[in-house]
């Protein structure tokens, strides 16, 4: 069936490409019965591309309007959902679910298909087999990210029309000030944007998938990465509980103990160009010109862009040992993050559950490490105001939740405000403080009075809350097990540094982890000639210090000013130093020969990451590509090792599925919710599935394992290794991959 019926003026969204096209708008039953039919018609596993247009990017809060569909080269229909001229079609949602449950005997590949699959399930409460994604195997092949860039680089395609600039052809350059989206257009204004995205991500699968395949380390990358994807879907779709009404009433007592450190920075400031010490936190240029040219702190890091002194987390972290106002500043810049998004914010962020939720990414970061993000989305309100349509950001970056919190001792009044826009959990109950569930609430009860008995410490009136106690929680502490859950938490211990150890097989690294040590007392050990049994706790901090130095690039100079020695001293120690590990400079030199020669860094399961020479580089951007090279090496390998965890752990608790809720990945950690009654038994399965087994020549993946009722540290348990523990064997990588994978990403 061709689309000729459909009349009006269509945006030009499909320039000439190689073939003729057939995009049909199911804009009638008749339509719909057809493409009923000719799904029906289709074998099992035939693949199928899939492209969703949505009224904003988040679909905890948003839905699908429309969807494209694409089973043949230069053959795509569109279904519309929730046009606003839906009802002229005759069929709606109950119509529309039926369709996407005949897609689940498909294989069904999209451009980003967590996305796609998450609104799927959202709108229509279809949860479709993931398959396979354009976007992974492009990442994998280093080919354009964009489904865009796709088309125009692979198949001659003009460029496209992108969806803003569909938009601003409906709707004026201003459409989304004034609260337009997908909903707002007719059907046939968008039908053949959606069939062309869905046609094109078809076609790119045929066309990447067989060059993935063709190579055997990217063949097996491959299979490990879309196996990753259900798993990130559960995480993004569950959420993280987090206790909202802690939050709304710490969020004031933050406002207040911040308020205090900026005074206090403002006496720290004070220098003869700034007598009154006053200057603005949160602007970078004032920030550089206080702490680098009036109080004259070392510079140890430049911008990229302006080459201006860095005043970046890293670098307060190195100068807060010896420069209160360092140590201030950074404080004060998590406290204002938290404030701002975690003890504020959560409120707004949370859905009807109370629970947050966030976009990972399982490739989001060049080396194959995950990323952590939220996604636009407009506010929906009872009467809405073109000219004050409101967009949030829906979604948390849960891997940035910093240490900062309130450690708040006195007397304040405190007013919670809670927003009137959904989604808008549950609040009801929020000043009974005997029920209010909060891990890591350390409450010291206030002076006794006159007559021997305590002074009240709670004070409940209607609209405020008289708080006289200590409160000292971290932003972590917000987010915790609901009642009859335990968190329980895993983190690989320094994979980095032991797979540094591993692949360059320096001797005297692999002796200090084998004898259970860690690498910052190594470094200690070797940098102040100290043995490593004798290491003490200060020396280690200085070899943490060392490590972040060398880390970042830094020579003697910067090593010198962190650690208060002198440049000849720092020098001194930094040979004897790299004297002491000649196969990690060996290892190092490779990864910078290998950039140079090759153009490219490789991890050891041969995820690729090629770079650009420009002849006029800088010797500085040079440098800076020859770090990211090795880098890549030891962070993507240690990336790829805790998928592989994942995996493991996905298999090993499989009788444990209804009693197991998959929560975060967060750097080298994972998290997860387990009911009460079987922590004990699910915690040594975590253990032992994220130990991946490694060749019997590296140092063995270690993994630590605490639980409590949330996600602080201070909130948790160490398990203790019983004596009866056992990591699995080493058998060899092909035995790695847990056998209950199934191998669904083979044509």
């Amino acid at each position: 069936m061709s689309d000729a019926q459909v009349t009006g003026t269509l945006p030009s969204v499909v320039p000439e490409v190689s073939g003729a096209v057939d995009y049909t708008l199911v804009d009638s039953k008749e339509k719909l019965a057809w493409l009923t039919a000719q799904l029906t018609a289709l074998p099992d596993n035939h693949v199928i591309g899939l492209d969703h247009e949505t009224t904003g990017l988040y679909w905890v809060n948003d839905r699908v309007v429309g969807t494209g569909l694409s089973w043949a080269d230069g053959q795509a229909v569109y279904l519309p959902h929730l046009h606003r001229d839906q009802g002229e079609f005759g069929f709606g949602t109950a119509e529309n679910t039926e369709v996407m449950r005949l897609l689940k005997r498909f294989r069904i590949v999209t451009h980003r298909t967590i996305f796609d699959t998450s609104f799927t399930w959202a709108t229509f409460g279809v949860a479709l087999p993931i398959w396979d994604d354009t976007m992974l195997l492009a990442r994998l092949l280093e080919k354009p990210g964009s489904l865009d860039g796709i088309m125009m680089q692979e198949f001659g395609h003009g460029k496209p029309v992108e969806f803003k600039e569909l938009m601003a052809q409906l709707f004026g350059r201003n459409w989304k000030s004034a609260g337009k989206t997908a909903a707002d257009a007719l059907a046939k204004e968008l039908f053949l944007y959606c069939c062309r995205d869905a046609d094109f991500c078809r076609r790119a699968y045929f066309l990447y998938k067989p060059l993935v395949l063709a190579s055997k380390q990217l063949s097996g990358l491959h299979k490990v990465e879309v196996n990753v994807l259900p798993l990130v879907r559960r995480m993004n779709c569950r959420g993280t509980p987090v206790d909202l009404p802690m939050a709304g009433i710490l969020a004031e007592l933050m406002r207040v103990q911040n308020d205090k450190r900026l005074e206090g920075m403002y006496e720290l400031a004070k220098n003869p160009l700034r007598p009154d010490g006053v200057f603005n936190p949160q602007s970078h240029p004032q920030v550089g010109k206080l702490l680098f040219e009036e109080l004259g702190l070392p510079i140890l890091q430049r911008s990229k862009e302006t080459q201006a002194p860095s005043a970046s987390a890293e670098v307060l972290e190195q100068l807060e040992g010896n420069y209160p106002i360092a140590a201030e500043l950074k404080k004060w810049r998590e406290d204002s993050y938290a404030y701002k998004t975690y003890f504020s914010g959560l409120p707004t962020s949370a859905d009807k559950e109370g629970r947050v939720h966030t976009e990972f990414d399982s490739v989001g970061a060049v080396s194959g490490r995950f990323t952590s993000g939220g996604n636009e989305s407009r506010v929906l309100t009872q009467e809405p105001n073109p000219k004050k349509t409101e967009y949030r950001n829906w979604g948390l970056n849960l891997q940035n939740v910093s240490n900062a919190g309130v450690n708040f001792l006195g007397e304040a009044l405190v007013t919670p405000h809670w927003p009137e826009n959904p989604p808008q959990p549950d609040v009801n109950g929020v000043y009974d403080f005997l029920e209010l569930y909060h891990a890591g609430l350390v409450v010291t009860p206030p002076p006794l009075g006159e007559d021997g008995k305590e002074d009240t410490a709670w004070v409940a009136p209607p609209d405020s809350v008289t708080v006289q106690a200590r409160y000292d929680v971290k932003a972590r502490e917000l987010f915790i097990a609901p009642p009859g859950w335990t968190w329980v938490k895993a983190d690989l211990s320094q994979i980095e540094y032991r797979l540094l150890a591993s692949i360059s097989q320096e001797e005297f690294l692999l002796d200090g982890f084998r004898a259970g040590h860690d690498y910052h007392k190594i470094t200690a050990s070797l940098f102040l000639g100290v043995p490593l049994g004798e290491v003490s706790k200060e020396q280690r901090a200085k070899g943490k210090t060392v490590n972040f130095a060398v880390g970042y690039g830094g020579g003697p100079d910067k090593v010198a000013k962190l650690l208060g020695i002198s440049v000849d001293e720092a020098r001194q120690r930094m040979e004897q130093y790299w004297a002491r590990l000649p196969k990690v400079q060996a290892l190092e030199a490779f990864s910078h020969q290998r950039a140079l020669k090759e153009k490219m860094a490789k991890t050891v399961f041969g995820r690729v990451r090629s770079f650009d020479f420009p002849p006029q580089m800088t010797k500085g951007a040079r440098d800076h590509i020859l770090r990211q090279a090795h880098n890549h090496l030891i962070q993507g390998t240690a990336a790829e090792i805790l998928k592989l965890g994942m995996l493991r752990v996905e298999r090993y608790l499989r009788p444990y599925a209804k009693h197991v809720e998959w929560l975060l990945q967060v750097h080298d950690e994972l998290d997860f919710l387990v009911r009460d009654g079987v922590v004990q038994d699910v915690i040594p399965l975590v253990k032992r599935a994220m130990e991946t087994p490694v060749p019997d020549n590296w140092v063995k993946v270690v993994a630590e394992v605490s639980y409590g009722p949330a996600w602080a540290e201070r909130c948790q348990t160490k398990w203790e290794t019983p004596e009866w523990y056992a990591p699995d064997p080493w058998e060899g990588w092909g035995r790695v991959l847990p056998d209950g994978v199934i191998p669904h990403a083979e044509v």
